[in-house]
């Protein structure tokens, strides 16, 4: 699971923000199951309505780097970092 802090209890960009919640969820889920272009179009979906998302723009950049050079088969969805 992702925890992220994105509003207060009392903000009134609900609507927004469930929109947010609901595309970057989405985009984890075809990240997971390698559909790199869709999971693309979700979390840019998600920065569209929030363009300081980090979740989304860290996604972004990992689902790149796999199509240019994807996971094994039985990948477990661990992204390793290999610089810093």
């Amino acid at each position: 699971k992702c925890f992220h802090l994105i509003a207060t209890r009392d903000s009134q960009k609900a609507d927004q923000i469930q929109a947010v919640i609901d595309a970057f969820e989405r985009g984890v889920h075809q990240y997971r199951a390698q559909k790199w272009d869709e999971a693309l179009a979700s979390f840019n979906e998600a920065l569209k309505i929030w363009p300081d998302d980090k979740p989304s723009q860290v996604y972004i950049k990992r689902c790149e780097a796999f199509r240019l050079s994807p996971p094994p088969e039985n990948w477990d969805g661990i992204f390793t970092l290999t610089e810093k």
